[in-house]
């Protein structure tokens, strides 16, 4: 996780951008990347694939500075809401 910065004042564009997903048949730029063959193994048998792909963009500002030796480290916790209502943390950076 991570590795995703800005160099725009406030923090508000991301750098690095997506990658496309090889079973996009509108958009499949990959160029003979890894996925082709497993690509075609499923879609030859009519599967679909079992992925969704999501972006998600944090940004903060003006955060209190509560460290002694550097800049405070924010921190992001991501979680799923499960069918019965209850969360799941999945992940934090």
């Amino acid at each position: 996780m991570g590795g995703c910065f800005s160099d725009v004042k406030g923090g508000q564009q991301a750098i690095g951008g997506t990658q496309s997903r090889p079973t996009d048949a509108h958009n499949n730029k990959n160029n003979g990347g890894h996925n082709d063959a497993i690509d075609f193994f499923y879609k030859s048998r009519g599967f679909n694939p079992l992925f969704t792909q999501l972006e998600l963009s944090l940004s903060a500002a003006n955060l209190i500075d509560r460290d002694i030796t550097s800049k405070s480290d924010p921190m992001a916790v991501v979680f799923v809401k499960k069918g019965d209502g209850k969360l799941e943390e999945v992940g934090l950076a």
